[in-house]
């Protein structure tokens, strides 16, 4: 069945070719969608594909652009409403091919995609999974986009944890700003995140929240504060284990 799907998508490709050089009165646009559309279908199966199959499949889809890959992300489906497997599968595909060493460029492309698509009406969890693929391929190019969904519900920790992943010096400064900007689960999030980049420079702005009334935010902000291995985060960690609060437990 892939054997023939490929097939086809060739004899596609070879028409355009063939009407390019001819005379024919078919539109170049009518028949590049016909080969776009034989390389959504390859999609479709893309898991029952072997390794060098996936891999030629994910060079053709990078290189027929973000027009393409856009129509690919349009076809994502929130939970309970469709099967879109094969989608997120030959998404993620795509993720793993553009992070190898030399296709900076098919990277970036598709970067710009993943954040055009990101600011466009799309269900949650359909967010979260273009996230996860920015968490791998991401850069400084992305927070802008990315800094609109802080404390935005459900999507807060999935852009915290994209942030962390890209780990530069405007995502840390980013992370930083948002300690003042949240409050309960999404700042223990974000703490959590500091902790996890191991900042020494973030430690002057942990330590209020080593002393916070709840227990959560203390216990993050400790850990947080031990992996800055800043000497300021000595003190309230001692202070911590006087009380016997490494001990404790949420109920």
């Amino acid at each position: 069945m892939y054997l023939k799907q490929l097939i086809t998508y060739f004899v596609c490709v070879a028409f355009v070719v063939s009407c390019v050089g001819s005379q024919k009165t078919t539109t170049p646009s009518e028949t590049t969608n016909e080969a776009d559309q034989a390389l959504l279908g390859l999609i479709e199966n893309a898991p029952a594909a072997n390794a060098a199959e996936r891999e030629w499949l994910y060079g053709e889809l990078a290189a027929k652009g973000p027009a393409v890959i856009q129509q690919l992300t349009d076809m994502l489906l929130a939970p309970g409403i469709g099967d879109d497997t094969s989608t997120r599968y030959a998404l993620n595909g795509l993720t793993k091919y553009v992070s190898q060493p030399g296709a900076e460029q098919e990277r970036i492309m598709y970067e710009k995609t993943l954040l055009k698509t990101l600011q466009k009406e799309h269900p949650e969890e359909v967010k979260v999974f273009l996230m996860e693929q920015l968490e791998i391929i991401g850069t400084d190019a992305s927070i802008p986009v990315l800094h609109q969904f802080i404390g935005a519900g459900r999507l807060h920790e999935s852009v915290v944890h994209a942030l962390r992943a890209i780990d530069t010096p405007k995502t840390h400064a980013v992370l930083l700003q948002a300690l003042a900007n949240t409050e309960g689960a999404q700042r223990i999030a974000v703490i959590k995140a500091l902790g996890d980049l191991q900042l020494p420079a973030a430690a002057e702005e942990l330590l209020p929240y080593a002393t916070a009334e709840d227990w959560a935010t203390r216990q993050a902000a400790l850990y947080a504060l031990a992996q800055t291995g800043n000497p300021a985060a000595i003190d309230p960690i001692a202070a911590a284990l006087d009380n016997h609060e490494g001990y404790q437990k949420r109920v």
